[in-house]
């Protein structure tokens, strides 16, 4: 969607999102309805009319709506992971395409590295330590 300006693009996710949460929820509906017409059909077949496996309305409406309460955390879920992805992505884009750094002067690299002048006259006489060690 590179092309698609700002507003569009919300436009079309939401569209996105929404159409998703139908196809879940319709889904989740024929689940049920399907379940129902089947444990209709094994009545008619065992020729009881009470099946000790269906659940009675009650039971269904809180399975349904336990899975109904899971599918909008799972979709709560998946909208602020994909929001934190899409903060990532955009300044990691900003980080690759901004303008680098200016160099660092190099015409006197070494000048951290070298001694004052003045400690040049004053010798502490490191060798003659280092001398003693050795001899112990």
């Amino acid at each position: 969607m590179a092309g698609v300006q700002e507003e569009n693009r919300r436009r079309i996710a939401l569209l996105l999102m929404g159409l998703g949460l139908f196809f879940i929820l319709l889904g989740v509906g024929l689940g049920a309805h399907h379940c129902e017409t089947l444990a209709e059909s094994r009545e008619g077949f065992s020729g009881s009319t009470v099946s000790t496996t269906q659940l009675s309305r009650d039971q269904q409406a809180n399975v349904l709506r336990q899975v109904l309460f899971l599918v909008v955390v799972l979709v709560g879920i998946l909208g602020v992971s994909l929001y934190a992805f899409k903060v990532w992505s955009r300044r990691f884009r900003q980080m690759l395409l901004r303008k680098p750094a200016p160099p660092t002067p190099n015409e006197d690299v070494w000048a951290m590295h070298r001694l004052p002048d003045d400690a040049e006259d004053q010798d502490p006489d490191w060798s003659d330590k280092d001398d003693a060690d050795r001899t112990g």
